[in-house]
């Protein structure tokens, strides 16, 4: 099961859909902190994931691809990737192989992405270039192929992304018209459960 959310378990009925499919024998969370660049651990938003992964009664560690082998998240039964930038996050992600282990995670695990962490898992990160180029900067990606592991490509914090950016709205519009693209717009609180073919916002 693949859940997208905009910014990680931050409403009652997320956490409650959320341990509905976790089940009881659900007990170990993998926190991956590498898309926060120069934070990581000490991200503000660490505290708050991991204190909403230990309501839902799971053990939380975090979780480093940059320094940890991906492999080793085989042993968690929650997968919960971080925000932050997502084409760094993309550019890690692809270096150790995570699109193939990523979906065989995806059949057996829960794994939730928040933000940077649900955009990579779909086909393009291409609108991000579209609205801040500047995020590229740190790795300078020229392909934005996700990692292809869902067809619903996200786009988080979209009542916030309004003030943020001008035509913010006509900006997504033009962008799938000429990427021949669907993009999902999720507001903080929402998420997209994807479940093989089928998909429900929440």
């Amino acid at each position: 099961m693949l859940v997208l959310t905009s910014n990680g378990i931050t409403s009652e009925i997320l956490h409650q859909h959320i341990k509905n499919m976790m089940g009881k024998s659900a007990r170990s969370a993998a926190l991956i902190t590498t898309a926060s660049v120069g934070y990581k651990e000490k991200d503000w938003n660490v505290p708050r994931h991991t204190g909403a992964m230990i309501k839902l009664g799971l053990k939380v560690e975090l979780f480093d691809i940059d320094e940890q082998n991906p492999l080793l998240l085989e042993q968690y039964d929650v997968i919960f990737v971080m925000g932050g930038n997502p084409f760094y996050l993309l550019s890690q992600m692809r270096a150790v192989g995570c699109k193939e282990l990523f979906a065989e995670y995806i059949k057996s695990k829960i794994v939730i992405g928040a933000s940077a962490g649900s955009i990579v898992f779909g086909n393009s990160i291409g609108l991000i270039h579209e609205l801040d180029q500047q995020m590229n900067d740190v790795v300078g990606l020229n392909d934005f192929t996700g990692l292809c592991l869902t067809n619903t490509n996200v786009c988080p914090h979209v009542s916030k992304f309004i003030d943020w950016y001008d035509k913010f709205l006509e900006r997504i519009d033009d962008f799938e018209k000429c990427n021949n693209i669907q993009i999902t717009r999720i507001n903080d609180g929402q998420a997209v459960f994807v479940n093989k073919n089928n998909t429900v916002i929440v």
